[in-house]
């Protein structure tokens, strides 16, 4: 039998963006990883484009089921 480590000992800890960037840096280089970080960077971009979109699409709805005039509907959305 041999020794292995605990499994959390194999688990990155993340504390900050220095972090992944660490992470990222020190894992095995190859086209497949690039492609990987490639598909996660877009994914975040889709999932920011969705948000916005869904509450531009039912704006009219929240303004209408709170009474909301034209400002406190402008601090509804975001910058």
């Amino acid at each position: 039998m041999s020794a292995q480590p605990p499994q959390d000992a194999l688990r990155p800890i993340i504390r900050s963006a220095d972090d992944i960037a660490a992470l990222v840096n020190r894992g095995p280089t190859g086209k497949g990883h690039a492609n990987i970080i490639v598909l996660l960077a877009l994914g975040g971009v889709f999932l920011d484009a969705y948000d916005l979109t869904t509450l531009s699409y039912g704006i009219g709805d929240v303004q209408k089921y709170f009474n909301l005039s034209g400002s406190e509907t402008g601090m509804v959305l975001p910058p």
